[in-house]
């Protein structure tokens, strides 16, 4: 079953790994997302480019736990204090340590995905991350 597109529809990741976003990409496509596909290498350039846009915009926000400047926590941290709340955000990690994954929750992730290894399963992964939150997921409408 391929997902129905929001409109407008969103994607985002937050990624110091330019590599790891060409796959995510990548991985989006070949699952049949269809939506706008943005990526970010830092959270200072996520929060600037969150100060130009409509959050409402927004169906997800893939961001990556472990990161120089301001890691997943920090900014987790930014949107409490800034409302970011309007849209899921799903921590997208190499990190399966139990603290990393209880910090994120409780800091407001809607959801933590450990990056698998294997190619296979990495695509899966995507493609099940998108179409729940792209496809099945009803976004806040306030």
């Amino acid at each position: 079953m391929r997902p129905q597109s929001l409109d407008p529809s969103k994607i985002i990741l937050v990624d110091d790994d330019p590599l790891e976003a060409q796959l995510v990409k990548l991985a989006f496509q070949r699952s049949g997302i269809q939506a706008e596909f943005v990526y970010l290498d830092s959270g200072m350039k996520l929060m600037d480019y969150l100060d130009m846009v409509s959050s409402r915009d927004i169906s997800l926000l893939l961001l990556d736990l472990k990161m120089p400047l301001m890691d997943g926590t920090e900014v987790l941290k930014m949107f409490n204090d800034r409302g970011y709340t309007r849209f899921p955000i799903v921590m997208f990690s190499s990190s399966s340590h139990p603290e990393d994954i209880a910090t994120c929750y409780r800091l407001g992730a809607c959801g933590y995905v450990t990056k698998p290894i294997h190619q296979e399963e990495w695509q899966e992964s995507i493609r099940k991350v998108g179409e729940f939150w792209v496809g099945v997921n009803q976004k806040n409408p306030s």
